[in-house]
């Protein structure tokens, strides 16, 4: 769901998405991911 900053779009009008995704991309698991898919790109 990192979408978001692409399109523009500011979740602070949805906090509890906003508190999701904070929670989220704090995993390992997440962080590793998106490591490995910017290294690609």
């Amino acid at each position: 769901m990192r979408w978001n900053k692409f399109f523009g779009i500011d979740l602070d009008r949805w906090p509890a998405i906003a508190r999701y995704m904070e929670r989220i991309g704090s995993r390992a698991a997440v962080t590793s991911a998106i490591a490995a898919e910017t290294a690609h790109a």
